[in-house]
């Protein structure tokens, strides 16, 4: 988003920054006066700087905006709009610029390493090639005369680095949202060392993008990690997990290109695992996680960029899994959590050979191995537990006919 700071007659002021002293013209914003010490200088740069509030008007439909205009499928249609997308400051706009702002918008980053949160470009200055403004120098500064100043205006278009959407707000507060929902009710089993939380979306349209913030209580619980639900292209890369020490889980995810499934109504988010911190039970009465805003705005977007607020829903949000058949098969992990070894506790009611196989969180698959089994109950080694790092993995096993068994383990 572009803003334009014009000077009424004053005198040129060396900077222009946002540090307002009512006793001093030169600090009010947007005005300039003389310095104080350079009365007998022969003429005057003027640089304005505005570094605070990174994250104004920064968010996931920015992400949708900059992938596009990546792909070449709606390209931003404004100078300015590039130097916004231009996170990193590389004089071109890439992929790494949308990981950059991933990393701020998840708190990964308190600001952008390699750049500021404006950048201002002297309003004179012509692009002629407006579709690459990089090819040439962008002058954020002006050199003026030390005389004539009160008949010269200073002009300069600022534009909110990470913001091509147009929504951060420079001097008023924004319009209030149309709601959509999210959703999260469970109550874990009282026995239960780690259990997992379903986080679904439950609003009435499919959406292209979503960020939220989550809290749970550190005291209480100890969160294992994310797993995959009906995403597409879920990975660790939209979670911001530095917190959670301090029980903050940041969420930020957007379609990457016009062709990727949206986020239909009743879809799986993600499912959270947690464990239960020892000797502490959780309190019935209290929630397992809430709705945080104290750093990321909970927001989702529409394909053509309808912004809403989202908020919990009342509704019970567990989601409804059809009743499928009874499988024959039965199958369980132990032990579970495990820091070490593990083994499948199987029941099968014929012999033969079985897949096993394994998967990461994100549903990508990192061991498969075919099985021979017996009929009746026995115990099927996983060596593979033994070397993979901490975090949550699903196993399947599956017979030739289609009978299936499936879970989750917990490696800490």
């Amino acid at each position: 988003m572009c803003y334009r700071t014009t000077t009424v007659p004053q005198p040129a002021h060396e900077t222009y920054t946002n540090d307002v002293n009512p006793s001093d013209p030169a600090s009010i914003p947007g005005q300039y006066g003389y310095c104080g010490i350079c009365t007998s200088c022969n003429e005057y740069v003027v640089t304005p700087e505005l570094n605070i509030d990174p994250l104004n008007g920064v968010n996931a439909w920015d992400l949708v905006l900059i992938s596009r205009h990546i792909l070449g499928l709606e390209p931003l249609n404004s100078p300015y709009k590039l130097i916004s997308a231009d996170a990193n400051h590389s004089e071109n706009v890439t992929t790494i610029d949308i990981v950059e702002l991933r990393k701020l918008i998840l708190g990964t980053y308190q600001s952008l390493p390699g750049n500021t949160s404006w950048r201002f470009v002297d309003k004179a200055q012509v692009f002629p090639v407006p579709s690459n403004p990089f090819n040439q120098m962008i002058t954020g500064s002006i050199t003026i005369p030390g005389i004539g100043i009160p008949n010269n205006e200073i002009n300069f278009i600022g534009c909110k680095i990470g913001d091509v959407s147009g929504d951060a707000i420079a001097n008023n507060r924004p319009a209030p949202l149309p709601e959509t929902y999210l959703s999260w009710d469970m109550v874990p089993a009282k026995s239960a060392k780690t259990f997992t939380v379903p986080v679904l979306y439950s609003g009435e349209t499919a959406v292209t993008a979503l960020q939220f913030g989550l809290q749970f209580n550190p005291a209480l619980m100890t969160l294992v990690g994310p797993t995959a639900g009906d995403v597409p292209s879920m990975n660790d890369s939209f979670f911001g997990l530095d917190k959670t020490d301090d029980g903050l889980i940041r969420f930020s995810w957007n379609a990457m290109d016009l062709d990727q499934t949206p986020v239909v109504p009743g879809a799986v988010l993600f499912y959270l695992t947690f464990e239960r911190t020892v000797n502490v039970a959780l309190r019935d009465a209290e929630p397992v996680i809430t709705l945080d805003e104290s750093f990321l705005a909970a927001n989702a977007w529409l394909a053509d960029g309808t912004p809403y607020q989202l908020v919990k829903s009342t509704a019970v949000g567990e989601r409804k899994i059809a009743d499928t058949p009874a499988s024959l098969l039965n199958a369980s992990v132990h032990p579970n959590p495990t820091a070490g070894p593990a083994t499948l506790q199987l029941t099968s009611p014929e012999a033969g050979k079985m897949r096993l196989t394994l998967m990461n969180a994100y549903g990508q698959r990192i061991a498969l191995r075919d099985v021979s089994v017996v009929k009746g109950t026995q115990t099927v080694p996983l060596n593979e537990a033994a070397n993979l790092p901490a975090g949550i993995y699903q196993w399947w096993i599956r017979t030739p006919d289609g009978s299936s068994a499936q879970g989750q383990l917990v490696i800490k």
